[in-house]
């Protein structure tokens, strides 16, 4: 069925509001419809008919501000303010774990409760955004950083060849803080008025600046780039004698 333009407008009003629009999409729309008070349909934009019914549709109830492009309004929310309510009951009430079997609340079950007290769908994505919308948020365990999981007990030891002393710590970390642990304690097992050679590799723990090696001990390190010094068959890591 024909709809009928609005007779308040004419096409001289259209065209003078076209020509002062900074969208030029507003402009168009315009014209196309002075065009139509006209009846004229070969300057309707070059736009499908029911595209046109549209505009007319719109200029009618709305006035000429109507043919502005516009966000579409997209889905209503499936929720109400009776739900959203209800939510917010259950989130802050917690589960019961002899009842729900949960200690906290997941989406998936609170999608579920929705369905089953209201009977309302609601996807993990749509009810995600309307509990950010309300100021909750999503809290997952944090895993354990790669630092902490290679945290194993190493061990600090020292051997005196040509006596048989010994000196050990196990410790949680190879670092300098415990590198500077095992000294001291090594200080202590040397024989007062003799000097200990403590003989090591150069990882960074046993070369630092910042490590306190006591008086009575001096480190020597291996050479670098030789690894068949290091091995473990031919000489024990923190081998060393005493000297006077």
């Amino acid at each position: 069925m024909p709809v009928l333009l609005r007779p308040d407008f004419d096409p001289v009003h259209l065209r003078v509001l076209a020509k002062g629009s900074k969208n030029a999409s507003q402009a168009r729309r315009l014209l196309a419809l002075a065009a139509i008070y006209k009846r004229r349909d070969t300057d309707r934009g070059r736009v499908d008919r029911q595209i046109v019914r549209g505009w007319v549709l719109k200029f009618n109830a709305h006035g000429p501000d109507e043919p502005i492009d516009r966000k579409p309004p997209g889905q209503p929310s499936r929720l109400d303010d009776t739900h959203r309510a209800a939510l917010v009951g259950t989130i802050e009430g917690g589960p019961t774990p002899a009842i729900h079997g949960m200690v906290r609340w997941r989406l998936i079950d609170l999608c579920q409760w929705l369905w089953h007290e209201f009977g309302v769908f609601a996807a993990k994505p749509t009810l995600s955004r309307e509990l950010r919308a309300m100021r909750y948020h999503k809290l997952t365990a944090r895993p354990p950083r790669m630092s902490s999981i290679r945290h194993r007990p190493n061990i600090f030891g020292a051997i005196c060849p040509k006596d048989g002393k010994t000196a050990g710590l196990i410790l949680p970390w190879c670092i300098i803080k415990a590198t500077t642990l095992f000294l001291a304690e090594l200080s202590t097992k040397v024989t007062p008025g003799r000097h200990a050679l403590l003989l090591l590799d150069r990882a960074s723990w046993h070369r630092s600046a910042h490590l306190v090696v006591p008086d009575n001990i001096t480190i020597v390190a291996l050479p670098a780039k030789c690894p068949e010094l290091n091995h473990r068959a031919a000489i024990p890591r923190g081998a060393g004698r005493e000297a006077d």
